[in-house]
């Protein structure tokens, strides 16, 4: 059983070792891309509390996270128009660049890591996947 496990381990590390990869070019760490992805993918305004939550880190280390990608050109804060104490977090045009090019080069690693499977082993792998989180 254990040996299920460290196949788990393994698939792991190497998603996140190729996805990483994409961010040494724009010096973005795996957090900030986490970040990016995060404010990309959301319909609804995005506030830092979302982001501490989300990923389960503290305020402080979301704030130093933010901040770093705001100062490299990639988020803003803006001002709520509801509440001006709250700020929104919003992708600038490079932040929107880079959350396409991390869409496509998930893509591309998802694709990697499936392509030696039939359809049918996708369907069962993402249905064994979805039942193991579950449990969890």
């Amino acid at each position: 059983m254990d040996r299920t496990i460290d196949k788990f381990q393994y698939i792991v590390y190497e998603v996140r070792r190729r996805l990483e990869a994409l961010g040494r070019d724009e010096k973005i760490t795996g957090p900030k891309r986490g970040i990016i992805q995060k404010i990309g993918d959301s319909k609804e305004p995005i506030l830092e509390k979302d982001v501490s939550t989300c990923f389960n880190l503290r305020k402080s280390s979301v704030s130093e996270l933010i901040s770093s990608l705001e100062n490299d050109g990639f988020i803003e804060r803006v001002r709520s128009e509801n509440d001006a104490r709250c700020k929104h977090l919003v992708l600038t045009n490079k932040g929107l660049e880079a959350y396409k090019d991390g869409l496509n080069h998930l893509n591309e690693v998802q694709n990697d890591v499936v392509q030696t499977l039939t359809e049918e082993e996708q369907i069962e792998l993402n249905s064994l996947l979805d039942k193991i989180i579950i449990s969890l």
